[in-house]
């Protein structure tokens, strides 16, 4: 018997009163009708306590699944708050879409359990623990994934490895990988390094005093083999839209929506004859009670396997699976669209000036020191506590020559920009002294609809 098939029979004895409890229960719901709960406590007979007890201790120690359960219900209430951020994750919780694994191996003083994934056809979440005294704090470095006998895989991306300073040593982690062209192997291999976090290793490092981005050496690895039950995967509803439509003055073609219970994709062709591609598409969904589902907040929102340009094909909100609506309307607000002429943008370091920046993009400062140039921009916030990414980690100089600056910027949130709440983002070009730079946006504008535009969608 496999771990499903003992899960799913543990909920089926769950539901069913044991022969050793039908009285004692009969009894003590009556008494219910009577005192409360304090009284009843107080007035329960000794003999009576001693028959509950020693029922408990006959069902934990013959029945498996009772004592399986006892062990892993206060876990299903970890994993919900685990994915608490996430309505599709909480959905399927909540509609008991989730399958048990209980994986674990130990090596080096560290043990790694797999407890539970959630998996749809195109998406894989593992929840896992990780729990050692030999290191302070434990965390993901380079986990990638394979086929059970080592064939790589392609056009998948992984989320989940960042350390975050909010979970504890022994919480549940998650990975997501999100698979773009094929569906889910029924079976994969999931391989892990982990590196040791040290209190002083994740302090804030002032700009003016940058150092080289490093990685601490790896403590301990992992290799599991996880596989699940195919049968339990719900399929996703495809719906063919073949609509086109314009997104001011670019021309977008809905080609079709997939609807999973892990999330919902919004899949779109692009025109040869736009002069910008489509970066990202802020967009919700609304079933026929008026529910909205919306864009995902910690995960991932668009992708692409395209060749041609950064045209991004593939968009993301949360799912409206379990509402199990027979009527749902895409509502699309705003379009983030790379114009094709801004590949590259200079920016004269001496004079602080730039040709041009993003939409709502101002440059504060550039800043000559002995490491290289400082620079500094400004960024209109347009939702609270919404920070996002300007340029890429590529820059070039004048003549064409390429670089990257392993260093991620900073962020505080304390300027405006035409009375705007703005974030500022820093970051150093190491060992770069030349006068100008090119750097490379992530988008150029963006085309907002004050009144969203309405597409029935099923």
């Amino acid at each position: 018997m496999n771990r499903n098939e003992e899960y799913r029979k543990l909920r089926q004895e769950l539901d069913q009163t044991p022969p050793e409890l039908e009285y004692t229960l009969t009894r003590a719901k009556a008494k219910a009708d009577r005192h409360t709960l304090r009284k009843r406590l107080i007035a329960l007979p000794a003999a009576t306590l001693t028959a509950l007890l020693v029922a408990f201790v006959i069902l934990v120690n013959t029945f498996t699944s009772f004592a399986m359960a006892m062990s892993e219900l206060p876990l299903l209430s970890d994993l919900a708050a685990a994915v608490a951020f996430s309505p599709s994750l909480s959905a399927a919780i909540k509609n008991e879409y989730v399958q048990p694994i209980g994986l674990e191996q130990e090596n080096n003083g560290v043990t790694m359990r797999i407890e539970y994934v959630i998996v749809d056809e195109k998406q894989l979440n593992v929840f896992y623990t990780v729990k050692t005294d030999r290191y302070e704090e434990l965390w993901p470095h380079r986990p990638t994934i394979a086929l059970p006998d080592g064939t790589e895989l392609t056009s998948w991306s992984l989320m989940g490895g960042a350390f975050d300073a909010d979970k504890k040593a022994n919480d549940i982690r998650q990975f997501t990988i999100d698979f773009l062209a094929q569906d889910v192997p029924e079976a994969l291999r999931l391989s892990t390094e982990f590196y040791e976090i040290k209190s002083e290793l994740v302090e804030v490092t002032p700009v003016n005093e940058w150092q080289p981005a490093t990685t601490p050496p790896s403590v301990v690895s992992f290799d599991f083999l996880l596989s699940y039950d195919r049968d339990l995967v719900a399929k996703g509803d495809i719906l063919q839209l073949d609509q086109t439509i314009q997104l001011g003055d670019q021309t977008i073609t809905l080609d079709h929506a997939e609807i999973y219970p892990t999330h919902l994709r919004l899949n779109l062709k692009d025109h040869p004859d736009n002069s910008a591609w489509l970066i990202g598409l802020d967009f919700d969904v609304i079933d026929r009670s008026g529910r909205r589902f919306s864009g995902i907040d910690n995960g991932i929102n668009a992708s692409s396997i395209s060749p041609d340009g950064p045209f991004m094909e593939s968009h993301r909100i949360e799912s409206p699976y379990f509402s199990h609506s027979d009527e749902l309307t895409l509502l699309i607000k705003r379009a983030t669209f790379l114009d094709k002429t801004d590949q590259r943008l200079k920016i004269d370091l001496v004079h602080q000036t730039a040709d041009r920046l993003p939409e709502g993009v101002r440059l504060k400062e550039a800043r000559q020191t002995d490491q290289g140039w400082e620079l500094t921009f400004l960024a209109i916030a347009y939702e609270e506590n919404h920070r996002y990414s300007l340029f890429s980690s590529t820059y070039y100089d004048e003549a064409g020559n390429e670089y990257d600056y392993p260093v991620s910027s900073q962020v505080t949130a304390t300027e405006t920009i035409d009375d705007q709440p703005a974030f500022q983002t820093s970051f150093l070009l190491p060992d770069y002294h030349q006068d100008t730079v090119y750097l490379t946006p992530h988008f150029s504008r963006y085309v907002w609809f004050e009144t969203p535009i309405a597409i029935r969608i099923k």
